[in-house]
């Protein structure tokens, strides 16, 4: 079982390769290392595929995909930005063993447990260096020229950034997540959980809402496999589950929480299936969605 090290503190061998999944990689590309620089298509699954399929695949709206290069190769690799999948009824109860000794949280056998995961925690300092690399970046893309940069819109890294501003962001950011937990809570029999793999300096300054480490990062290898993405999982008693990289609207959340999973599934699989770009059903209702929602 692949979630044996929670209960047991050793590793089985697919956690061992969750571990060393970027060995694994490099295994995979030796062959292509050795004439000059070559590119190299990998799908959802690691499996290689040509630069046509990859491309189609890149205009749906369920796939992120991500270009790695190094002096040799590039790397081009699609990630499933939101997925379905299911863990077996002894990893689920592994899982609820492993969460409730980590907070205290009592889970009971019809509840949904939400996971919202964050691949680095970042406090004030850290926030500014990431907003001076992003900084530097737009000056580059932009002719180092900061009124071309205006002329194509506000760029949150050339707006003024105080510690009071910070710190104002931040308390929002948690009491709008407390809310969040109870209205879980309350209306969908949800607990949830924070999760994150790496600590900028976050909490230092805010140890707040019980996070958890991803200490050998195998959540992230299992589920959220984008890198230096953040994400949630919605996971179901039945141990059916639900993956998204990206915020949800207020009617998939309810759905997913509340409601049979069979309609979102098909539109899912039609998605993928009929190469459909903007996404079908409640999918398509993704790709223009944006507001400040819970998790």
């Amino acid at each position: 079982m692949f979630l044996l090290y929670l209960k047991n503190k050793c590793f089985s061998s697919v956690i061992l390769i969750a571990m060393f999944k970027p060995l694994i990689i490099l295994i995979f590309l030796l062959p292509f290392l050795s004439f000059g620089q070559t590119e190299v298509f990998l799908d959802e699954n690691m499996n290689q595929i040509d630069k046509k399929t990859y491309n189609k695949k890149c205009k749906i709206n369920i796939y992120y995909c991500k270009k790695d290069k190094t002096d040799t190769t590039i790397v081009n690799k699609l990630y499933y930005k939101y997925q379905f999948g299911k863990v077996s009824n002894e990893d689920f109860q592994i899982l609820k063993t492993f969460f409730f000794k980590s907070t205290g949280i009592k889970f009971s056998p019809t509840s949904n447990i939400i996971i919202k995961y964050n691949d680095s925690l970042f406090g004030y300092k850290s926030t500014e260096e990431k907003r001076k690399i992003q900084y530097n970046k737009h000056l580059n893309r932009y002719n180092n020229s900061i009124s071309n940069i205006r002329k194509k819109g506000k760029f949150p890294e050339f707006v003024p950034h105080t510690l009071k501003a910070y710190t104002k962001s931040h308390i929002s950011f948690i009491n709008r997540q407390k809310k969040c937990i109870e209205l879980v809570n309350k209306n969908y029999n949800s607990n949830a959980i924070f999760l994150y793999q790496f600590d900028l300096d976050h909490n230092i300054m805010w140890p707040d809402l019980n996070w958890i480490q991803d200490k050998y990062g195998l959540f992230k290898q299992l589920f959220f496999k984008i890198p230096n993405f953040d994400g949630m999982l919605i996971l179901k008693p039945d141990g059916n589950f639900f993956v998204s990289n990206t915020i949800l609207s207020e009617k998939v959340f309810s759905i997913l929480l509340n409601g049979d999973w069979s309609n979102i599934k098909q539109d899912w699989i039609k998605t993928k299936q009929k190469y459909i770009k903007k996404g079908f059903g409640l999918f398509k209702l993704e790709s223009n969605f944006k507001r400040k929602n819970c998790f």
